[in-house]
């Protein structure tokens, strides 16, 4: 059986008022950080977060992802089941959105 990965991005607000996105990907199983890019929420920021996987793993993964158009443009079908939330497949990557979001929002205050 091969890896599973959840992918997901965060937005942030940069200090300039740009908006960045920081996109992650995170072992199904061992919930390490497996993939990770920041940049903008475009089709070529998803594609550099699937080429940060490594080779190997692209070839053999199966990678959980909400519906955003980006995901099914840059993944090949083979590797990509978009789930809706009440799934349960992404809960662990929005908990770790969610607590991020909390820990860097303490360090602007």
């Amino acid at each position: 059986m091969g890896k599973s990965f959840k992918l997901s991005e965060i937005r942030l607000h940069s200090l300039r008022f740009r908006l960045l996105w920081i996109w992650l990907a995170i072992d199904q199983q061992t919930k390490e950080i497996v993939g990770a890019y920041i940049g903008d929420r475009t089709c070529e920021s998803a594609n550099k977060l699937w080429k940060s996987f490594p080779p190997v793993v692209r070839q053999c993964a199966v990678c959980y992802t909400d519906f955003w158009e980006a995901y099914q443009t840059v993944i090949p079908k083979k590797r990509h089941k978009p789930v809706a939330k009440k799934t349960g497949k992404t809960n662990h990557i929005e908990r770790l959105n969610n607590t991020l979001r909390q820990r860097i929002s303490r360090l602007g205050t």
